[in-house]
């Protein structure tokens, strides 16, 4: 494989449209590795809330110690999986972190003859190595981020979609450090923080984009739920507040809404509502993203998606 830059695979779509399982069953297939492209999966002591695949650390063998440097992975059966549950919650993540760590990734697991399969649903993740956006660098305007950080998450949502609708679509509602960072661009400079990131669309890649039907993506999305809530949502949320009270993922989809229900604002049914009423909002908003995304094939069945992977190999490694 080429290691300068290496092919990769992207599965890209909507929240609940199965990008996990797709991902895992090609790489069972086809030699390959999942990178996570989902800035909440990556979070340490939030399997449920962030729906994180269902897998476990464990010691490395031969092979994937030569192909990654690490004696520990995370694997789901026999996939490692990588940018899952390996952040604290009090810590923040950007995307161009993101960028330059998986491109790295990327150029390890093709030397040693493994295919990378980025799979996730934060757009500016998978933009930042499919479309190779290069992050706008500007000097901090300290007094104005301190003005923005008193405004509500509302206020700050409502403001950018006023001023940057294009950083609106892409950035998750409720990271108030990208909000804040996104309206000091446009403020200070007056030019949209995304549509500002130059970029050029990556070769060697093929994007598979995973378009499933509304009315079985809303039940998927319901069911999902009501699993997170089974498997012990309102007890993550419980120990995430108290042992990390300012972390960035209490203000995510999924655990905004139970911290309303522990603080008496709605009932536990109300919460469970909401969940699924914003998550469906997040998963059109996704879609917008990901159709603008060139080049992406938008399938309906895994056995499509199979065979564009068999000819993308045989046309490119």
């Amino acid at each position: 494989m080429n290691s300068v830059n290496p092919p990769i695979i992207a599965i890209v779509g909507q929240t609940a449209s199965g990008k996990t399982s797709l991902a895992l069953r090609l790489a069972k297939k086809f030699n390959g590795a999942v990178i996570s492209a989902d800035s909440q999966q990556i979070y340490h002591q939030a399997k449920i809330g962030t729906n994180q695949p269902a897998g476990s650390w464990r010691r490395a063998n031969t092979k994937w110690q030569k192909a990654t440097g690490k004696k520990r992975l995370y694997f789901v059966n026999t996939i490692p999986h990588f940018f899952i549950d390996t952040l604290s919650p009090n810590k923040q993540y950007s995307a161009a972190q993101f960028q330059a760590e998986t491109n790295k990734l990327c150029r390890k697991l093709s030397t040693a003859g493994v295919l990378p399969i980025i799979a996730g649903g934060t757009g500016l993740y998978v933009s930042a190595i499919v479309e190779g956006f290069k992050f706008p660098q500007g000097k901090p305007n300290l007094r104005l981020r301190k003005s923005l950080d008193k405004l509500s998450t509302a206020t700050l949502q409502k403001k950018l979609k006023s001023l940057d609708y294009a950083s609106w679509l892409v950035i998750d509602p409720s990271n108030r450090r990208r909000l804040i960072r996104a309206l000091e661009h446009i403020i200070t400079t007056g030019q949209s923080f995304s549509a500002n990131q130059q970029k050029k669309l990556r070769s060697n890649t093929l994007i598979i984009g995973l378009n499933p039907n509304k009315n079985a993506l809303r039940k998927s999305i319901i069911k999902r739920t009501a699993k997170m809530f089974g498997l012990g949502l309102v007890k993550e949320v419980k120990l995430l507040q108290k042992k990390y009270p300012h972390s960035p993922l209490l203000q995510s989809i999924g655990y905004r809404e139970i911290i309303d229900y522990l603080d008496g604002k709605i009932s536990k049914a109300e919460s469970g509502q909401q969940i699924i009423n914003h998550t469906w909002q997040y998963a059109r908003r996704q879609m917008t993203w990901f159709k603008r995304i060139p080049n992406t094939n938008w399938v309906k069945k895994p056995t499509t998606a199979e065979k564009l992977v068999k000819q993308f190999i045989k046309n490119n490694i």
